[in-house]
């Protein structure tokens, strides 16, 4: 029978609007409406393996207790194609499949209102199999039921995208799936659901002895999963799920997927290629558990308070069974400072009832680190063999404990020493900074006011090591910067005493890679520790008519820090540092065009760098401040070649760092100290050459080295620049 753009309505007990037990009916554009209470009362009915229903851009309703909008019985077949069906009543379901038999849906959208409705339905009530329902496109809704029930029976269900799922609440939960069985049989259903984004509700497997095997393929799914009693298989792939478990069989992640494990939850066999991860809720920490484990190269990813032994976390647990394959551990920390494990550490597998764990079966898949201290994964601890643990030491003994703090702590804790090292830089000495300039006349038309300016450039190469647990080491050290000068006031008195103020601009990059005492390991590479940024200075220089000089400067830096670990962690913050210094100096002639000068220097400096942090931890610091000392003289010899007066210079000097310390603190961690100071030895040479009363061309280079102390440095450094008067 066809029909085309017509309606039928039927009222009253087992009533239907289209009923077929033998034939075809096919409609189109026909409105079917049926009112009445009972099984047999459905909008449409067919039943039979010759009856046969096809709709297209229908509807479809029907209003009554247990009155199905479609209802297919005993093989028989229906078809729907973008056709709308809507159900009313308690029990009434949207699509009823009943013994064997078939239902296909193409862009139909199913709704139903009624307590223990479903827009889906499947029931064993004879002798055949349930059947197969097909649903692509549309939408599925339920109101007061779950959105798919089956009672006992083989069936199967597919639903396609694009596709809108709207599960009914069941004891204040959201209901996806209901699966039970009846008094004489047993359900056993395959759900499969493609390409289905924001699946949400609750699987439930009720009775006894039924199963579930569902699928989620591109597809998201957040909802809880119960089968006490019965089988029930979840399969993800490319799919998430968000949820807990409780007695499920089989649960397989491919490579693609993820479970966040929302409550704690058990399996029996659980097979993981992509991700499981545990929700957390502060204070709350969840268990896995299942009999074996198998791992293809998958993330478990566990909620941990980084701190000492038996910190909380979440667990896998392994019941009696295995742990097999290789499982890639992900630890987030949740609170924990940070500190140093003393004995089995942190259990984050835990094998009980006699398990067994491959010794490869886990390792961690990034860094766990927090405070000052790296946490490293082992197999076995002195509670048990199978049992994997998170610590921050390593044992080297019976009675030696080894802490492992992690690569950043030392790299970290050179900052200040190198941020003063950039202040002394900017600061030289005099004749480093601008030259020899007691051969500057002045002339009678020459200004007392901005009549001298100066730049030069200047690098820095070399190492350091600094004293303390660290054993800090500084290597591959490079400086390169540049500064110029103003002189804003130049006096010549009448008793023949000259003074010069002036101020300066700077600015410079320092690089050094860092190695330390970390992760266990001496002189550890830990990263590369970089600082840039300007400085600003005033300077007071005053001359006697003997030449006897007394130069005073003070001196701002800052610079901006960039700490990159070796092991992908970084640091960004910001220092800055207070340098004031008084050197003198006096030349005794000793031969015709030579000179020796003897010199000495005071110099003050303070350092201070903002708290920053990196993933782990946040990160303070805290410096004392430095004195270092010079003295030191120079040989120089002055020759005129006709166009330049030349004055080369050798150099040698002692300084002397007074002894200081640098603390820096990770997170809650204990402070770490570095300690500075020394005695060290510089030679080198330098040169000012006159070329004009307006200009002079000046550089030096020297080598500075450790002689004592709590450093050993060895550094080369350089500049070259102009002064020009007028």
């Amino acid at each position: 029978m066809n029909l085309t753009d017509s309606s039928i309505s039927a009222e009253g007990s087992q009533s239907s609007g289209v009923e077929v037990w033998d034939g075809t009916f096919i409609g189109t554009r026909v409105a079917i409406s049926a009112t009445g209470p009972g099984d047999l009362s459905s909008g449409v009915y067919v039943s039979g393996a010759t009856g046969q229903v096809s709709l297209t851009d229908s509807t479809v309703e029907s209003r009554g207790a247990e009155a199905h909008a479609v209802f297919a019985d005993s093989l028989a077949n229906v078809t729907l194609i973008r056709t709308d069906i809507s159900a009313t009543g308690h029990g009434a379901h949207g699509l009823h499949l009943s013994d064997g038999g078939s239902i296909s849906a193409t862009n139909t959208n199913v709704a139903v209102t009624g307590n223990g409705a479903a827009a889906i339905s499947m029931a064993r009530n004879g002798t055949n199999d349930i059947g197969t329902i097909l649903f692509n496109g549309g939408s599925l809704s339920s109101t007061r039921g779950p959105l798919i029930s089956v009672e006992a029976g083989l069936g199967s269900i597919t639903i396609n995208r694009p596709i809108s799922l709207s599960p009914g609440f069941v004891g204040g939960r959201p209901v996806l799936a209901s699966i039970t069985n009846n008094a004489s049989d047993t359900a056993d259903l395959d759900l499969t659901i493609n390409d289905a984004s924001g699946v949400a509700g609750d699987i439930e497997v009720t009775g006894n002895n039924n199963i579930l095997n569902a699928t989620f393929n591109r597809s998201s799914w957040a909802g809880d999963l119960s089968a006490l009693n019965n089988t029930a298989n979840i399969t993800l792939n490319a799919s998430r799920w968000v949820g807990r478990a409780s007695n499920a069989t089989n649960i397989d992640l491919n490579s693609a997927s993820l479970w966040n494990i929302t409550g704690s939850s058990d399996a029996r066999l659980v097979t993981n290629a992509g991700r499981l991860a545990f929700e957390h809720v502060a204070g709350n920490f969840l268990t896995l558990t299942t009999q074996n484990f198998v791992g293809s190269g998958g993330i478990l990813g566990v909620n941990t308070v980084l701190a000492s032994d038996n910190s909380d976390s979440d667990l896998l647990v392994i019941d009696g069974g295995t742990a097999s394959g290789t499982t890639g551990i992900v630890v987030t920390n949740v609170g924990g400072g940070g500190a140093q494990t003393r004995g089995d550490g942190i259990r984050v597998v835990d094998a009980i009832n006699g398990a067994g764990t491959d010794a490869n079966a886990f390792h961690l898949a990034s860094r766990a680190a927090a405070g000052a201290y790296e946490y490293l994964l082992f197999h076995g601890g002195e509670s048990d063999s199978n049992d994997w643990f998170l610590r921050s030491h390593l044992i080297e003994g019976p009675t030696v404990v080894t802490p492992v703090y992690r690569p950043e702590l030392p790299l970290y804790s050179a900052l200040p020493a190198m941020g003063r090292s950039l202040g002394l830089a900017y600061l030289g000495t005099l004749h480093e900074r601008v030259g020899e300039q007691m051969n500057i006349k002045t002339r009678p038309d020459q200004d007392d006011r901005f009549n001298g300016a100066w730049a030069r450039v200047l690098g820095e190469s070399g190492s350091n090591s600094w004293s303390g647990v660290l054993n800090l080491h500084a290597h591959d050290i490079n400086l390169a910067g540049i500064q110029g000068g103003l002189d804003v006031y130049r006096a010549e008195h009448d008793n023949g005493h000259r003074d010069h103020l002036g101020v300066y601009a700077a600015y410079a990059n320092l690089n050094s890679k860092i190695s330390g005492f970390a992760l266990g390991v001496d002189n550890l590479d830990a990263g590369t520790l970089a600082l840039n940024g300007p400085a600003v200075g005033a300077y007071w220089t005053h001359y006697t008519p003997r030449g006897t000089y007394l130069d005073a400067v003070i001196q701002w830096h800052w610079f901006d820090v960039d700490a990159t670990s070796d092991y992908d962690a970084r640091l960004n913050t910001r220092g800055y540092g207070f340098t004031a210094s008084l050197e003198a100096g006096h030349p005794f002639a000793i031969g015709e065009g030579w000179q020796i000068e003897p010199q000495g220097q005071i110099i003050y400096q303070t350092i201070s760098v903002n708290n920053g942090a990196d993933a782990f931890s946040s990160a303070a610091w805290q410096g004392d401040d430095a004195v270092t000392g010079r003295i030191g003289a120079r040989l120089q010899y002055s020759f005129d070649n006709g166009d330049t007066l030349w004055q080369p210079y050798a150099k040698v000097n002692l300084w002397h760092g007074f002894g200081g310390e640098d603390h820096v603190t990770l997170g809650t961690s204990p402070s770490f100290e570095s300690q500075f100071g020394q005695t060290s030895l510089e030679v080198g040479g330098g040169f000012t050459a006159r070329f004009s009363d307006l200009a002079s061309l000046y550089g030096y280079m020297d080598h500075r080295w450790s002689l004592d102390g709590n450093e050993d440095q060895s550094v080369t450094s350089g500049a070259v620049g102009l002064r020009f008067n007028w």
